[in-house]
């Protein structure tokens, strides 16, 4: 009787073991939003290129609020939507106040197409006045 006794708890343990080690795994790997925003900091220069071209000289300075990233189904009317598209708010000259949004569509695996990056809120100026 020892022998099985001391065989479950050896069995008992190698599985607590196997179990911990994928539970770290799962828990460690990024997550979909995550890697949606570590796409778009690698992209970063493309969206400042297509504000700067847009925009001309009236902006010094872009900010992007990384903490502030959504994913966001795109309507047409159906249950379902037309697709996905991720929305990044951000501000320029360093005035919260003139924020803007850039919206870019996901393609089927949840990856900004940068191909479709456009503005969902051009640049609020009027903010501009008021600081």
């Amino acid at each position: 009787m020892g022998k099985k006794k001391w065989l479950v708890l050896v069995c008992v343990g190698i599985l607590l073991v196997i179990l911990t080690t994928i539970g770290v795994n799962k828990i460690s790997e990024p997550t979909e939003k995550e890697n949606q925003i570590a796409f778009l900091k690698e992209h970063e220069s493309k969206m400042t290129e297509y504000i700067n071209q847009s925009e001309g000289k009236k902006v010094t300075a872009i900010n992007y609020d990384w903490n502030n990233v959504n994913q966001v189904v795109i309507g047409n009317g159906l249950p379902s939507g037309a697709g996905k598209k991720i929305q990044i708010f951000g501000f320029v000259n360093n005035k919260p106040n003139m924020d803007f949004r850039l919206d870019i569509e996901l393609n089927k695996n949840n990856i900004p197409d940068m191909s479709t990056l456009h503005y969902g809120q051009k640049i609020n100026y009027e903010g501009e006045h008021h600081v």
